[in-house]
């Protein structure tokens, strides 16, 4: 099942990862979707294969990947334009 789509989830990443350069922060949730939806199909398929290292692996992979778009999704903490060490008064 899951050999028929990887050039299809291959071309899908390799979009996500241009629009999360770009700074489309909408991207990183369909990267979440995506890792999820890869990590739920190798689960789906591992069942009954051998070979289970390369299945495995490429589950931590998308588990990891999902962690990671979780992170870049939370809000950033800017520092305030007030709180920004340049703005120092001068004293001359």
């Amino acid at each position: 099942m899951l050999q028929e789509g990887v050039p299809v989830i291959g071309v899908l990443l390799a979009l996500d990862a241009l629009a999360c350069y770009v700074g489309f922060r909408t991207a990183f949730a369909a990267g979440l979707v995506l890792s999820a939806v890869i990590a739920g199909a190798t689960l789906f398929d591992w069942a009954g294969s051998s070979g289970g290292e390369v299945w495995a692996a490429l589950v931590v992979i998308s588990l990891v990947s999902v962690i990671f778009n979780i992170l870049a999704l939370r809000p950033r903490g800017q520092l305030k334009e007030q709180a920004n060490p340049m703005n120092l008064p001068v004293f001359g």
